[in-house]
């Protein structure tokens, strides 16, 4: 009956990939929604098959050290990182990134992986650390640990073009002041020195945080972002996409009419990694706007879910979801048709009674069984 349903939606979805991929080439029309509420834009005209004559982009931000528990990305051109890829600038953390660029170039095709520094990073801010170190437990070399930092273009209020020249990139790791972390300035003229360094002709804008209004509200301080960073993008850089994190909460993307924004913060509020890789496509055109790529979605209920857990060895997880009674339990819902958001981990956890430590293991499976069924739903 599951082999019969997977044949049935596997022609379904070469269909709908066929008709995408004929209407991409016959009118071109990369338009982008202008709203939405989480990752996935309604309307977006890319879905998983990528339109001649761009470029794809995996966003990544706010790992915090936990990169490894993100091992599965899409398949792309380019990742970047906005930055906070540590918890205080750990040297071993930043060698153990290099060995995930790496390693992610390898696995999902990256020709390049572009990376800037948050106000986590502490040892990449050497002026800050030298006053601020004794705050923290250990103490790290703020030259070794920036000698650490390997398989990637590291900017820091610098650009770099990529993909033969076709992408300006630029990237900057400031933030207003924020409970006097790295890479903090006040609000007004001194960020508004630093943002007008961006170049007019950048293409996509790398910064850690997010700007006025544009997925940073936090839970209990409103809106976060800077207004100065807001009003250097669409008065004057407007760049076609800007990727940033900092504001967990803010999660998801928003649009503009010229800009796409987005907050690609892999780690929710409760420092799990539930959120996936947002992936762009962004067309070399440069008249033509950045796109939110629509995974797709194949498993639809429990019982294909459960199969296709067991058929790829997760059997923690696979084993918890079973003594919970699989059929009384509900994959999805009219206010989480998406599998692959934080959401779907939360509810399938309330759900299966993972609130334990002993619990742990079956959750960082589940973890791992949603990023693998993201990364695999491109292609």
């Amino acid at each position: 009956m599951f082999l019969a349903k997977l044949h049935n939606r596997a022609l379904l979805r070469m269909q709908t990939l066929s008709s995408v991929r004929k209407q991409l080439l016959s009118n071109n029309d990369l338009s982008p929604p202008t709203t939405t509420s989480n990752f996935v834009l309604e309307g977006a005209m890319s879905h998983s098959l990528q339109p001649h004559g761009s470029s794809r982009i995996v966003c990544m931000s706010d790992t915090h050290g936990k990169h490894a528990d993100i091992p599965f990305l899409p398949h792309g051109d380019v990742l970047i990182h906005a930055g906070d890829f540590t918890k205080i600038g750990e040297t071993d953390a930043v060698h153990d990134l290099s060995r995930y660029f790496q390693q992610q170039q390898q696995d999902s095709g990256f020709q390049e992986v572009v990376c800037i520094a948050g106000n986590h990073d502490i040892t990449f801010h050497p002026d800050y650390y030298e006053k601020t170190w004794s705050r923290h437990i250990r103490s790290f070399d703020p030259f070794e640990t920036r000698e650490a930092l390997q398989h990637c273009t590291y900017l820091e209020d610098s650009s770099a073009r990529i993909l033969n020249d076709k992408i300006s990139v630029y990237g900057s790791p400031w933030t207003p002041s924020f409970f006097q972390w790295a890479f903090n300035l006040e609000r007004g003229e001194a960020l508004g020195k630093v943002w007008g360094r961006i170049p007019n002709d950048t293409d996509v804008l790398v910064t850690h945080g997010p700007p006025q209004g544009r997925q940073d509200v936090t839970l209990h301080s409103g809106n976060f972002g800077c207004q100065d960073l807001l009003q250097e993008i669409q008065d004057r850089v407007k760049p076609r996409l800007h990727i940033f994190g900092h504001i967990h909460e803010g999660y998801g993307v928003s649009y503009d009419g010229h800009t796409l924004y987005v907050n690609a913060s892999n780690l929710d509020i409760g420092y799990e990694a539930i959120n996936p890789c947002i992936v762009i496509d962004l067309p070399h055109d440069k008249t033509q706007p950045a796109m939110v790529v629509e995974p797709q979605q194949w498993i639809h209920d429990m019982e294909d879910f459960l199969f296709w857990l067991k058929q790829n060895n997760y059997r923690v997880i696979a084993n918890a979801i079973e003594e919970a009674k699989p059929k009384e339990l509900s994959l999805l819902s009219d206010n989480n048709p998406n599998l692959y958001s934080g959401h779907t981990y939360q509810n399938l956890c309330d759900q299966v009674g993972l609130k334990r430590r002993k619990h742990r293991p079956a959750k960082l499976e589940l973890q791992t069984a949603l990023c693998q069924l993201y990364a695999e739903s491109f292609f």
